[in-house]
């Protein structure tokens, strides 16, 4: 019995070591990992190398960290604004930097611009910076607003922002806190704080009534509408005056055109001095700026041209109405029910607009002294009394010369005695549509020379002027919008400085434009924003990314 028990379990061990080793080979095979030679031993011999010298970022900062918040101070010299952009998101924000190249503050503003005053034939920019930021409020469904502020340009002060609305005069700035208030304060361009008008002015407050900032100003009062007057407020005086006026235009040669309420149903428009003097009566249905010592005013229904005494030099004809050229003293009618226009000068006699090359249709005023007009050619027709029109281009004309360009299609810009055009190169229809595919060369060219510059329709060209004074021309990608904040680092984005006769200053990569009230330019490039002097050379260079956390 024991014999048989101890075959038994020897059987069974049998089977179990046979069963092990079947399941064994259904295993992975294990790989024996040896210990890697590293070779520690080995020196590495960097001499062949060339030194790491890391891009030159032309500035500097006052001190360590943040500089969220603007410190005046009298010796920074003239401020600058660069674009930077908040980390993780595409939005461009300002800072201001000297003209040296030290950061005032990091890029925490919405805008920058400078304090200009909008005149009738002109921009004139005052020495100092309009400054906007979002201020967070308590509205769940306008979670932001916009203040604004307005700092000195050579950084030596500051208003606080406490303003929805900001009008600049020759002598003073208007800072308005809150629209339909008569809440505003007034500062010279000394950075004084002058008065607050709803302070010293507590009797004329109506809480119901709309209180805003007229454009209407003279060196010593401003306009301000409410629901029923235009009130006139004199700074120098600090004294508040009612006038009778409705509303009024901007001042034009000492002379601004008001309007008066003539009975409750009807308003006529008139003249009055800088005294606020009425020198012309309200009689009119709408009047102009003075240009030349004439404007245009419409009386039932006709345009008449006028003096400052109110005499009518000439009376349009009926369907016509006038218009006035702002940089010199020549005018046109213009024919609104046909088109037509009839160009006259200063002294009133015509202007002739055909010539032995053909006929001026659709003549427009571009500035400069110069007209562009297309020019046509008159082709009797066989069959009919009306004639055919063969288009030859465009003339560009004064009183004393003319121009013809042939193919020309659309004029865009004219400087001095440079023009910026555009010529259709081809025209390709498509069957499927119908429809028509065109492409265009675009110019600059000195009026009556050569192309000096030609791209295609994948660049586009730009003046670099100061008013009349054209510095250079600037060749670029064509790309719309702000694009080029995101897209600046794209090899494909690329620019050319070029003088007046079409040499060479520079060329890169990037987005170039000019800056005519610092007669600069700026460039974005490879996420860096970078001012260049006249001649190309970079003088401030800044990375993009600001220094403030999200």
């Amino acid at each position: 019995m024991k014999k048989k028990l101890f075959v038994i379990c020897l059987f069974f061990a049998l089977c179990m070591i046979c069963s092990c080793k079947k399941e064994q080979q259904f295993l992975p095979d294990i790989p024996i990992i040896l210990e890697p030679d590293m070779y520690w031993d080995v020196k590495t011999d960097y001499s062949k190398l060339s030194e790491y010298v890391p891009k030159s970022i032309s500035h500097s900062r006052p001190a360590d960290g943040n500089t969220s918040e603007f410190t005046p101070k009298p010796d920074y010299g003239l401020l600058l604004p660069y674009a930077g952009s908040v980390h993780s998101t595409n939005i461009t924000k300002y800072g201001l930097v000297t003209i040296n190249g030290m950061i005032v503050t990091d890029p925490i503003y919405e805008n920058v611009s400078p304090g200009s005053i909008y005149e009738t034939t002109s921009v004139t920019v005052k020495p100092v910076y309009l400054l906007s930021i979002n201020q967070e409020t308590d509205n769940e469904f306008v979670p932001y607003e916009r203040r604004l502020a307005v700092c000195a340009m050579d950084g030596s002060w500051i208003t606080p922002f406490d303003f929805l609305e900001v009008r600049f005069t020759n002598e003073y700035i208007i800072l308005h806190r809150e629209y339909n208030s008569f809440d505003m304060d007034i500062y010279d361009y000394e950075g004084e704080f002058l008065f607050n008008t709803l302070a010293e002015f507590e009797e004329f407050y109506d809480v119901s009534g709309y209180y805003g900032i007229s454009y209407v100003y003279t060196d010593e009062a401003f306009g301000v509408h409410t629901a029923n007057e235009l009130l006139f407020i004199n700074v120098p005086m600090k004294e508040c005056i009612i006038t009778e006026f409705v509303t009024a235009d901007v001042f034009s040669e000492g002379i601004s055109g008001v309007c008066v309420r003539i009975n409750e149903y009807e308003s006529k428009w008139g003249y009055i001095d800088e005294d606020l003097n009425l020198i012309i009566e309200p009689i009119y249905d709408s009047v102009s700026w003075f240009h030349g010592g004439r404007a245009v005013v419409n009386l039932d229904g006709r345009f008449h041209l006028i003096d400052k005494n109110g005499n009518i030099l000439m009376t349009a004809d009926e369907g016509y109405t006038i218009q006035i050229n702002h940089d010199n003293p020549d005018f046109s009618l213009y024919g609104y029910n046909n088109g037509d226009s009839l160009l006259y000068f200063a002294d009133l006699s015509r202007i002739p607009t055909t010539s032995i090359h053909g006929q001026y249709e659709n003549i427009v005023y571009y500035g400069s002294g110069w007209y562009i007009a297309d020019l046509v050619k008159l082709i009797p027709h066989s069959a009919s009394l009306t004639n055919d029109k063969e288009y030859i281009g465009k003339v560009v004309f004064n009183p004393n010369e003319s121009h013809i360009i042939p193919g020309v299609i659309v004029v865009y810009q004219i400087v001095g005695d440079y023009i910026y055009y555009a010529r259709e190169t081809s025209v390709v229809s498509v069957p499927e549509t119908g429809g028509l595919i065109r492409d265009y060369s675009y110019s600059i060219a000195k009026i009556g020379g050569d192309d000096i510059i030609t791209v295609l329709i994948d660049e586009e060209l730009q003046f670099a002027a100061d008013g009349e004074d054209l510095k250079a021309i600037i060749v670029r990608k064509r790309i719309s919008g702000f694009d080029y904040f995101i897209h600046s680092t794209d090899a494909s984005y690329t620019y050319r400085l070029l003088n007046i006769d079409g040499s060479e200053i520079k060329s890169g990569r990037g987005y170039l434009t000019y800056n005519p009230s610092v007669e600069l330019y700026t460039l974005i490039e490879n996420d860096t924003f970078s001012y260049l002097d006249p001649e190309g050379n970079v003088i401030i260079s800044i990375p993009m990314m600001s220094y403030l956390s999200d």
